[in-house]
């Protein structure tokens, strides 16, 4: 006959864990947590010989090799680690009037302390009595299932039935955002969701927002380049998985429209041509929607595409300027450049004067001039931010002509392959473009009545009567590079300034 004395037992060994008597081992825990910072003094024997977790952390101890140890977990808050310690001394735990959230944090300790006979019997206790709370916290729940374990099969499966038959339950709580990517890649990437895609389209734009430590307006149009750039780096792993085919017009319009910078230049193509060929199984626009994203797609080109637009650049020049003066990492798409480029002047029609070119265009900001080199069919031009004139008011008649450096870090100078250019080596033909930024932003431009522009003094210069005499120059003093193998002066066959616009 056996009797078994195990309460008395658990009483004794709960008593040492309170006084600490012969301890060898110092658990600190709940460091910013609302029951504050608690000490614990246990002994290595019991606790390595409940838990094969502590038997590896307190093996120098076992060794001999030290004679004390100290030991932070500060991320667990200390109501947690006394119920564990309680358990692992007593065999004793009780939940009467505690949060399921303790009882939850309590399992994943368990858990990770190879606790598995307390994890196991919290999981059921909570499925069993919590089932609200469960569903309430089920992004929390679901983290916990699929990463931070893989002995909750029973919360794994009730998971996978609330998502897969209400996925809103996981993607409208404000705990999505807080999960990690791989949690929400496996989520979007179910085939079982019972969810339109444009819902996920709009969890992971919630998602990569809340990940950026920068707060963004709420309206994508006020946003700047570089915070379309961050989104994009965020949601890159995240973008494969959404299925663009199963949009229908109204919600390409209404939710990825405003986002398409962060697409690739290929996949939002590819969503334009869906739109002009509708596929049977799309809503069709209405045609007032219809018209917007035309206008919208390909507002900015359609005088882009005219004789009169240039005589010198195209529209993929255009493209790869206006990607320079956003300094994008990738080149624009035609469909999406952000500016109109009106034409202020063009020499053969206004004339080659310096004094032309200072009568239109000195009171005018955001500017490039782009040029034809007489005889060669090379392309030169530059950007400038400001004005040409920075002492300039905006009436003409109070013009101070006064010479004078300008300042900005924001101007560039470049060459550009002519567009008739052979192109025999296979090369994308912007590998042969030049862009050569202001390395000196104090010298940025000189100012002077009696010369054209005038990039950094000498890296792009054009001085009086551009077309008759050679007058125009390039030497690299101010900017980061050459932009023409020669220094020589030479003539232009045909000249442009263009502003730049914001679309509208």
């Amino acid at each position: 006959m056996t009797t078994k004395f195990l309460d008395r037992l658990s009483q004794d060994l709960t008593k040492l864990l309170e006084c600490g008597d012969g301890y060898d081992t110092i658990i600190y825990s709940g460091e910013g947590s609302d029951t504050g910072n608690r000490i614990f003094r246990a002994h290595s024997a019991i606790l390595r010989f409940r838990s094969s977790y502590f038997y590896e952390e307190l093996q120098d101890l076992a060794l001999g090799q030290k004679k004390f140890k100290e030991i932070y977990k500060k991320n667990i808050p200390a109501d947690v680690c006394e119920i564990l310690l309680r358990y692992m001394y007593g065999g004793v735990i009780s939940f009467d009037n505690i949060d399921a959230l303790i009882v939850f944090n309590v399992m994943i300790i368990a858990d990770e302390w190879s606790l598995v006979e307390l994890a196991n019997y919290l999981e059921i206790f909570l499925y069993e009595t919590s089932t609200k709370w469960l569903w309430s916290n089920i992004a929390l729940v679901y983290h916990a299932s699929f990463s931070k374990s893989e002995n909750f099969h029973t919360l794994r499966q009730f998971c996978t039935n609330i998502i897969t038959e209400r996925p809103e339950a996981l993607f409208d709580t404000t705990d999505f955002e807080s999960l990690p990517e791989d949690i929400v890649t496996s989520v979007i990437n179910r085939s079982d969701l019972n969810v339109e895609e444009s819902k996920k389209w709009d969890c992971i734009i919630k998602w990569g927002i809340a990940q950026n430590q920068t707060k963004l307006p709420n309206n994508p149009d006020q946003w700047t380049e570089v915070d379309f750039y961050r989104l994009k780096a965020t949601l890159h792993n995240l973008l494969p998985h959404i299925r663009f085919t199963r949009f229908s017009n109204e919600e390409i319009f209404n939710k990825i429209r405003p986002f398409q910078q962060i697409l690739e230049p290929a996949v939002w193509m590819n969503i334009m041509q869906r739109f002009e060929e509708p596929v049977n199984n799309c809503i069709s626009f209405p045609s007032q929607t219809q018209h917007n994203l035309h206008r919208n797609i390909t507002g900015p080109l359609s005088h882009l595409n005219s004789s009169s637009f240039s005589t010198i650049i195209t529209i993929e020049h255009v493209v790869q300027i206006a990607t320079w003066i956003d300094r994008k990492f990738s080149t624009y798409d035609i469909s999406n450049i952000p500016y109109d480029f009106k034409l202020l002047l063009r020499g053969s029609e206004h004339g080659y004067k310096s004094k032309t070119f200072h009568d239109i265009c000195d009171t005018v900001s955001r500017t490039v001039l782009v040029l034809k080199v007489a005889g060669t069919e090379e392309i030169l031009g530059g950007y400038n931010p400001l004005k040409w004139n920075v002492n300039a008011q905006d009436k003409p008649d109070k013009i101070t002509k006064k010479d004078s450096w300008s300042r900005t870090k924001d101007s560039f100078i470049f060459s550009l392959t002519p567009k008739n250019l052979e192109n025999p080596s296979g090369k994308k033909i912007n590998d042969n473009y030049v862009l050569s930024r202001v390395q000196n932003p104090g010298y940025a431009f000189y100012y002077s009545a009696k010369w054209g522009p005038n990039f950094g003094n000498n890296d792009l210069r054009m001085t009086n009567n551009f077309k008759k005499s050679k007058g125009t120059g390039c030497r690299q003093v101010n900017y980061e590079k050459p932009i023409r193998k020669s220094t020589e002066p030479f003539m232009i066959d045909e000249y442009e300034i263009f502003q730049i616009c914001p679309r509208t």
